[in-house]
């Protein structure tokens, strides 16, 4: 048993892996190649300042956070482009604490929010179904609590959504079948419940699904046979019951 055990988490190790090599971004231009483009483009940098930081505050944000300093020059995990836009706020591992920011919906331009492996707690922000230029969202291995929102369906450009290692609870949301990009998914490790949707089977484009450690209930789909692209899928530990289906 714990021979297996191991064999397993190697292998979501590998598979996670893949999913990395996968949705690695193209190269991006930093704060200082914008900078260095049009400085004048900048001139609204205190209203991005407040946005970022939130009023009240959302979360303690990393030391260089810094309210009178331009959010695309020195900001620790902040990258804009060349309208002074942010384009992406990585801060993996860096302890914050606190709630995700609903305002951060401002931030039209966002294509990647990686927020792995902190202590934020509460919800994941409904409002963030604006964001439609989001491609990565992650914020695996922290506290947040509540529903995955359906209204993230709106979210037609991205390609990686992982959200595993939570404590969030109830059912995946039917209209996500409506995603056109999404490649990942990583829903595991945390309370889900529910059956696995048939209806996702639309989303034709997955490459790597992680559905392990939950409590889903019922059978395996058989329409899930459209996943011609997916790569590797994690159902185990789960309470799902019956055969695999014949049409996988």
């Amino acid at each position: 048993m714990a021979a297996s055990r191991r064999n397993s988490a190697g292998l979501i190790r590998h598979a996670l892996a893949l999913l990395v090599i996968l949705l690695l971004p193209a190269p991006r231009a930093t704060a200082s190649e914008g900078n260095s483009t049009n400085s004048s483009l900048h001139l609204s940098w205190p209203h991005l300042n407040a946005t970022l930081l939130g009023f009240p505050p959302a979360f303690i944000p990393p030391v260089t956070w810094v309210a009178a300093v331009d959010p695309c020059s020195s900001w620790e995990g902040v990258v804009c482009n060349q309208y002074g836009e942010v384009t992406e706020v990585s801060l993996s591992e860096k302890g914050l604490k606190g709630r995700l920011p609903v305002g951060w919906s401002e931030l039209s331009a966002l294509e990647i929010l990686d927020l792995e492996k902190n202590s934020l707690e509460g919800g994941l922000p409904a409002e963030w179904s604006v964001l439609s230029s989001l491609k990565e969202l992650n914020v695996r291995f922290n506290k947040l609590t509540g529903t995955i929102p359906g209204q993230w369906s709106a979210l037609q450009a991205i390609e990686a959504l992982l959200l595993g290692g939570n404590k969030l609870t109830g059912s995946l949301p039917l209209d996500w079948r409506s995603f056109t990009a999404v490649r990942g998914l990583a829903l595991g490790h945390q309370k889900l419940t529910g059956t696995l949707p048939a209806e996702w089977s639309l989303m034709t484009t997955l490459e790597f699904l992680d559905l392990s450690h939950a409590k889903f209930q019922g059978t395996l789909p058989q329409e899930w046979s459209s996943f011609r692209s997916l790569n590797f899928m994690a159902v185990y530990s789960t309470k799902a019951t019956g055969t695999l289906p014949a049409q996988w």
